[in-house]
């Protein structure tokens, strides 16, 4: 089972250009995390690590970001996310 940081490539980053992409896996969770669907966020995380534990805390943190952030909560740090793949100076 890879883990998240397996599976981000961090190559020919140059001193004077960043490279800001947030690497698919990370990208998907964020987007899964801040999304309607409890169920599919379990499947993306048992694809990972798929045990009891790990699940019931993922489902605990999914149900506590569906219930204390706002629609417009979500909405602002999708728009963070957004920006900082769109950065020029992270092309």
């Amino acid at each position: 089972m890879q883990r998240h940081a397996d599976l981000c490539e961090f190559k020919d980053i140059e001193v004077y250009k960043a490279n800001c992409n947030i690497c698919p896996p990370l990208r998907k969770e964020t987007d899964l995390l801040l999304g309607p669907s409890v169920p599919d966020y379990l499947d993306f995380v048992s694809q990972y690590k798929n045990d009891p534990a790990t699940l019931e805390v993922a489902k605990t943190m999914k149900t506590c970001v569906d219930n204390k952030l706002t629609a417009e909560d979500k909405a602002n740090a999708q728009s963070l996310l957004d920006k900082i793949d769109a950065a020029p100076s992270c092309r």
